[in-house]
């Protein structure tokens, strides 16, 4: 099964006009994918909220990893996996 980066996904049906919340929708049922996964900035504390309620878990904190507002700042990898039933 194929994983890819969120950012990836959203920005593209952000061009198109489709929220985040249908383009997991299609990364689950149309694009049959297992893991999707992105990055955000570690102090945005809404965002990380919104996307642990829809399944997302931290994988690792990359310290002064992207600048803004010419400063260095941290962000957390998130990703989600989608459970597979079992077979047999």
């Amino acid at each position: 099964m194929p994983s890819t980066d969120a950012s990836i996904i959203i920005q593209r049906f952000s061009e198109a006009h489709i929220d985040g919340i249908t383009a997991l929708d299609i990364a689950d049922n149309w694009m049959n994918l297992h893991r999707v996964e992105l990055t955000v900035y570690a102090d945005n504390a809404a965002a990380i909220g919104l996307y642990r309620k829809f399944g997302f878990e931290d994988e690792g904190l990359f310290r002064d990893y992207a600048v803004r507002d010419g400063q260095w700042v941290d962000t957390l990898s998130m990703a989600r996996l989608r459970s597979l039933p079992k077979v047999g």
